[in-house]
């Protein structure tokens, strides 16, 4: 009787721990070592079996660790980081420069029939929605054999997600790689990005940047062996930015609210990207310090920098050179906006001298003119020409003993071939600028880029361009 009693009393047990385990996840029985007793009379006569607590043992808790540390977003499982590799491994060297003016009109098309989508393209923010297909409208007839798509369903979602991925990412993939083909074919230009071949303790420093889909992911793929930094304004857009997308896992974000206080270690990095300093420092100085953002900004870089580090910039300026009266009576308004909210519109004119104040030397820069894209299409079908390619005007020599040498005629070509690359890098550089600086002033999000599209048009069939300082600057070795 007592074993029957037994028997059924372990039975009880038995089903009580499989319907604790029941809500949890990969639960794992375990009998743990049991703790001598002090005296005999704590001693339980019966035998029992103890079962582990969920909390998991020590051994499985740096997998955790690291598995919160690959930063896979749960609605979008690296489908932006793959189409981002897919797009750069697709593309090819001069498309960039073959299809720049049809890229430059959908651009325009997409700035005017889809403002939402352009804005948030703008702004970084990049989301794929629902992929469920819908139920279809007609009837099926039950005569016919219903097609099994369980097995398609998952197939069929992961192809609308990455069309979705493509498709938000393809404004900013122009952009860079327009901004490459300008910058002479290098996203890095300074003379130190030659000494990484052989190295793993490159580090990069991209101070307010885009967080996904830009300049910071295409470094870190180029550089996988260096780790590439990405400040952010606050500690709650660094955790979106770390949990909402699947980047390079040598791409880190981090939380600097300011720019001139970096929660880095002296002498930290090898190159620090200041390509959008113009669009968040002031000329105000801070409470409790003797100069202003900028100045502060600058030292700071050259804390970070490693001796014989570059800080590599590209300051805008609000107004265009030579602009059309719809285009400068909005760059005058946006440089006056500048101007009360604090910023410089022109704060390539005076960044020379605050660099060499800052302690920088070897400083490189070139001023240089981005001509707006003419964004009006102009299709003309000029159709069959008699003329064969031997009639191109060639120059034709014949030499003492009768030979004849033909001379191709001589490649020329002029800013305008190239506008229509400048004009995405400039545009969408001073759309971004505009867009920010009318969010800070509580204007509506829609009405964010108003007037922008129609002083483009007029820009284009002109001779106006944006104006901007280029460079590098280093950071004396010890």
């Amino acid at each position: 009787m007592k074993a029957v009693c037994k028997a059924e009393a372990e039975d009880d047990v038995d089903d009580d721990v499989l319907d604790s385990f029941t809500n949890t996840v990969n639960a794992v029985p375990k009998t743990p070592e049991q703790k001598i007793a002090a005296t005999l009379e704590h001693v339980s006569p019966k035998k029992t079996v103890r079962w582990a607590d969920e909390k998991p043992s020590a051994l499985e808790e740096p997998a955790v660790a690291a598995e919160e540390k690959r930063r896979i977003s749960p609605i979008h499982d690296g489908t932006f980081w793959e189409g981002w590799r897919h797009t750069k491994r697709s593309q090819r060297a001069r498309d960039v420069f073959l299809h720049r003016q049809a890229r430059a009109e959908a651009e325009h098309v997409k700035r005017i029939s889809s403002q939402k989508q352009h804005l948030d393209q703008l702004q970084g923010r990049y989301q794929i929605t629902c992929t469920d297909r819908p139920a279809p409208s007609r009837p099926i007839s039950d005569l016919l054999a219903k097609p099994d798509e369980d097995d398609k369903a998952d197939v069929i979602g992961r192809a609308e997600r990455e069309r979705q991925a493509l498709e938000q990412m393809q404004s900013s993939s122009w952009h860079l790689a327009a901004h490459r083909e300008i910058a002479g074919g290098k996203l890095l230009t300074s003379p130190i990005v030659q000494s990484f071949k052989g190295r793993t303790d490159v580090r990069i420093l991209d101070v307010d940047g885009q967080v996904h889909c830009g300049w910071a992911w295409s470094v870190a793929l180029e550089h996988p062996d260096a780790a590439v930094y990405t400040t952010v304004s606050s500690d709650a857009e660094a955790h979106v930015a770390q949990s909402t997308l699947d980047g390079p896992a040598n791409h880190c974000v981090v939380a600097a609210p300011k720019p001139w206080e970096l929660p880095f270690a002296d002498n930290h990095f090898d190159i620090i990207s200041a390509r959008n300093l113009y669009a968040n420092l002031k000329t105000v100085y801070p409470q409790s310090h003797a100069a202003d953002e900028w100045d502060l900004t600058l030292q700071e870089c050259l804390r970070c920098l490693k001796p014989g580090g570059y800080l590599e910039f590209n300051l805008l300026d609000a107004e265009l050179a030579h602009p059309e009266p719809a285009c400068q009576a909005l760059g005058v308004e946006f440089a006056f906006s500048l101007k009360t909210r604090g910023y410089d519109p022109c704060s390539g004119r005076t960044f020379l001298p605050r660099l060499k104040r800052a302690g920088f030397e070897s400083i490189k820069r070139a001023w240089m003119i981005l001509p707006v894209a003419d964004v009006i299409p102009r299709w003309q079908d000029l159709g069959k020409s008699c003329e064969s390619a031997d009639a191109i005007a060639t120059e034709k020599i014949i030499g003492p003993n009768g030979e004849v040498s033909v001379y191709a005629p001589a490649v020329v070509g002029s800013t305008r071939d190239v506008r229509a690359m400048t004009g995405l890098v400039g545009a969408r550089m001073w759309e971004q600028w505009i867009l920010k600086l009318h969010c800070e002033m509580g204007r509506e999000e829609a009405r964010g880029l108003e007037g922008v599209a129609k002083a483009l048009e007029e820009c284009g069939k002109g001779n106006a361009g944006w104006r901007c300082l280029v460079g590098w600057a280093r950071k004396a070795a010890v």
